[in-house]
C-alpha cells in the first residue's frame, strides 16, 4: 500500500511511519484533486457544447466548486487600495 514490505514496516520507527503516512496521504489527495479537476473540465466541455455562445459557462468554479478551490481563493490581508498604496510608498522609501 505505501510501498513498504512487512520487514520495512516492522523495523520502521514510529516517527518515520507517520512521516511516510503523511506524504502518502498528501500524494493520494493530489491524485484525487487532479482526477476531480479533470472530470469537472470534461463536464464543463460537454455542457458548453450544448449551450448557445451567450449561455456558455466561463468558469470551472461556476459549474462545480470543490473545497480546495475555496482555499485558493482566499485573499491575503491588506489588499485594499489604500493599504497597497501605503505599502508601495514604504517600499519606495526603503529603496
Amino acid at each position: 500500500m505505501m510501498g513498504l514490505t512487512p520487514v520495512e514496516f516492522g523495523e520502521m520507527e514510529l516517527k518515520y511511519f507517520f512521516l511516510k503516512l503523511h506524504f502518502f496521504n498528501e500524494r493520494e489527495q493530489e491524485q484525487f484533486q487532479s482526477h476531480a479537476n479533470l472530470i469537472r473540465l470534461q463536464t464543463l466541455s460537454l455542457i458548453n457544447i450544448q449551450l448557445s455562445p451567450k449561455d456558455k459557462i466561463r468558469s470551472l468554479t461556476a459549474l462545480w466548486v470543490f473545497p480546495w478551490d475555496e482555499e485558493k481563493e482566499q485573499t491575503p490581508a491588506n489588499v485594499e487600495p489604500e493599504n497597497v498604496f501605503q505599502n508601495v510608498k514604504k517600499l519606495s522609501q526603503l529603496l
